[in-house]
C-alpha cells in the first residue's frame, strides 16, 4: 500500500489504489483495471517485478543440476529473493526436483510399475 501510495494521485480511498488507471505515452487512459489486491496494483503498475527471471533460472538449472541441487536453489529463491508466488514455481518443477525420489522407489520395488505420482512425494 505505500508504494502504491507514493504513485498514484489523489487517491481518496482504499478502493482507489486498488483500481489501475493504464495510460498511454501521451496520458490517454487506455483502460480502467480493477486489481484484489495492493501488490496485483503494483504489478499492473510496473512497480514490483515479476518472477519470470526466477523461473527462467530454474529452467536452466534443471537441464544440467541434480534433483537435490534444484531443491537448494528452490529453497534458497524461496527464502531470499522474496518470489511472488513461489508455489507456482514449485509446482512448474516439481518433477525435476523429485525424480530422485522416484528413481530411488523404482529401484527399491523393481517389479511394480511406479510412475510419478505424489503419494511418493508423501513418503519422503
Amino acid at each position: 500500500m505505500r508504494l502504491l501510495l507514493h504513485h498514484v494521485r489523489g487517491p481518496i480511498s482504499l478502493e482507489d489504489l486498488e483500481t489501475v488507471i493504464v495510460r498511454d505515452e501521451d496520458g490517454d487512459i487506455l483502460e480502467i483495471k480493477p486489481c484484489n489486491t495492493y501488490t496485483e496494483a503494483c504489478q499492473v503498475l510496473g512497480l514490483l517485478e515479476d518472477d519470470s527471471h526466477w523461473y527462467q533460472a530454474m529452467k536452466e538449472a534443471a537441464v544440467s543440476q541434480s534433483p537435490a541441487q534444484l531443491r537448494n536453489l528452490f529453497a534458497i529463491l524461496d527464502t531470499v529473493c522474496g518470489l511472488n508466488k513461489p508455489i507456482t514455481l514449485w509446482e512448474n518443477h516439481l518433477e525435476d526436483m523429485t525424480e530422485d525420489f522416484l528413481l530411488m522407489e523404482r529401484r527399491n520395488n523393481p517389479t511394480e510399475n511406479i510412475e510419478y505420482c505424489d503419494e511418493i512425494l508423501m513418503m519422503y
